[in-house]
């Protein structure tokens, strides 16, 4: 599990997800995944951000990733639901 995925600009440490959790991230397309960890919202710039030093894990049909706001390293947590990847595909 201690695979990394690699982003432009953004390396992901498998071993910091759940197995489920890492089995409902490997399928998100890397475009969409892009995408999904650029819109995030950190409570404490106030303002969208990209989550970094994050680890994911299943809570019913959802993923949430949790880790570092990219400009002031504040908590931040992101939410991955079955019906927003369906927006994403359509989208994009």
């Amino acid at each position: 599990m201690g695979e990394i995925i690699q982003l432009p600009d953004l390396d992901i440490d498998c071993s910091k997800f759940t197995p489920e959790g890492l089995d409902y991230f490997r399928k998100i397309p890397k475009y969409i995944m892009k995408q999904i960890l650029e819109t995030v919202f950190c409570p404490t710039c106030g303002t969208g951000t990209t989550i970094i030093a994050f680890s994911g894990k299943m809570l019913d049909r959802d993923l949430i990733l949790r880790g570092k706001c990219k400009k002031c390293w504040g908590e931040v947590e992101r939410l991955v639901s079955d019906k927003e990847e369906i927006f994403f595909r359509i989208t994009s």
